[in-house]
């Protein structure tokens, strides 16, 4: 950490040029986020919001919240961070996504809740797919149960 406060207080240090190290802040350390966000040479936006994508793709719900308060950070250039999100079960970060006014939940023709679907009835499929094969109906009812629950767990 105090490596990084010293190279950023070096005025050779290109910020400009910076966002190929976003990435690698961003989905980290908090503590660093803060330190990146604080210097205002420093656009967490650059690479069509690339920060934010990383960090919610890492499920990392803590620095999301942080990028969403820098008013750079736009939240609806990058709609497929809610749907990927809702795809993959990530709740923290679909609540985060949610509680923030700029986020449209319906962009391109509701994606976020078909992928979330999408992805429920794949398991589902698969899973039946899987013990057909060994003719055991009881596992199937009860893989079937798991994964509505866990669906549902996933969308409160």
């Amino acid at each position: 950490m105090q490596v990084a406060k010293l190279l950023l207080k070096d005025p050779r240090i290109d910020l400009n040029n910076a966002g190929n190290l976003f990435p690698f802040f961003f989905s980290r350390e908090p503590t660093l986020v803060k330190l990146f966000l604080e210097d205002e040479r420093i656009n967490p936006a650059v690479n069509n919001n690339r920060a934010l994508r990383i960090a919610a793709r890492n499920n990392h719900a803590h620095v999301v919240s942080l990028l969403l308060q820098d008013p750079h950070v736009d939240p609806s250039d990058c709609w497929d961070v809610l749907r990927e999100a809702a795809e993959f079960c990530r709740t923290d970060i679909v609540r985060i996504l949610l509680a923030n006014p700029r986020v449209d939940p319906g962009i391109h023709n509701n994606a976020a809740i078909r992928r979330a679907l999408v992805r429920w009835e794949y398991i589902t499929r698969m899973m039946e797919s899987m013990c057909s094969k060994c003719s055991c109906r009881i596992l199937v009812w009860i893989l079937q149960q798991i994964i509505q629950r866990w669906f549902i767990i996933c969308m409160q």
